[in-house]
């Protein structure tokens, strides 16, 4: 019986290259490659601010830190996904509520959650975290209107599917990590994802708040202009070498890796 494996990267010479320019460079980690892939990837998916980090996870949890999440809270979780979609929320000593999946999209069913949200079990809520699960995206429309109307926010966890879309109610096309409908959006380059770095994560956002928030938080309130007194987190930023694989990557647009 043949094994199937977990994961195989695919790494081609203009990778090799940008890894080593970037060893030949002044900078392994915070330099100018991770600046312009956040530039990159921001355009692929038309996000007003992307900011690199270590990893999927963290990227979780310093959505949730710079969301207010607090213990006490409550986020609503789908039981379908990497266990750091539910950690990120334990993290901030908060509450996961595990909500289903429709069985036909393998997505969070949405009317469960309108249901758990007008319940007892719905006091409390703060957050909603769905999952764009086998890059089959979410339908943030719908999501974003029943997160309004009990106040909650919404981080999308787009690690399966960067390059994926769809189209709401005005025929509008939504790229995933857009931050039209969710307040922000997070990706992993684990060498399983789509676009794979060995490590790395990032999220995107329209809202400049929580932009500046993750970016505090990435570098302990750490900037050259002040160090920032406030509670912060170890964070983690991206290395350089991770970042000039993926800009490689985005600049030989690979087809399958094209928006829809």
């Amino acid at each position: 019986m043949q094994n199937i494996p977990y994961g195989r990267q695919s790494i081609n010479e203009a990778d090799l290259l940008a890894v080593e320019q970037v060893l030949k460079s002044d900078f392994l980690t915070q330099g100018p490659a991770v600046a312009e892939f956040e530039r990159s990837f921001s355009e692929y998916v038309e996000a007003t601010h992307a900011i690199a980090v270590s990893n999927g996870t963290t990227a979780l949890h310093l959505c949730c830190l710079a969301l207010g999440l607090k213990p006490g809270d409550k986020v609503i979780v789908t039981p379908i996904t990497f266990a750091a979609s539910v950690n990120c929320v334990r993290y901030c000593g908060a509450e996961p509520i595990f909500v289903d999946i429709d069985p036909d999209t393998a997505l969070l069913d949405q009317n469960k959650v309108r249901e758990c949200l007008a319940s007892p079990q719905g006091k409390g809520v703060v957050g909603i975290i769905p999952v764009d699960f086998a890059g089959a995206p979410v339908d943030l429309e719908e999501l974003r209107g029943i997160a309004d109307e009990f106040g909650c926010w919404i981080i999308e966890d787009a690690c399966h599917a960067p390059g994926g879309s769809f189209n709401d109610s005005s025929g509008h096309k939504n790229p995933c990590g857009n931050g039209r409908y969710a307040d922000a959006a997070i990706f992993s380059f684990h060498p399983v994802k789509h676009i794979a770095c060995g490590e790395g994560g990032m999220v995107t956002t329209k809202s400049d708040k929580v932009a500046e928030k993750v970016r505090l938080l990435r570098t302990h309130g750490i900037t050259k202009i002040l160090i920032r007194s406030r509670k912060t987190t170890g964070a983690g930023t991206m290395r350089c070498m991770s970042s000039a694989i993926i800009i490689a990557f985005l600049t030989c647009k690979r087809p399958w890796a094209t928006p829809n």
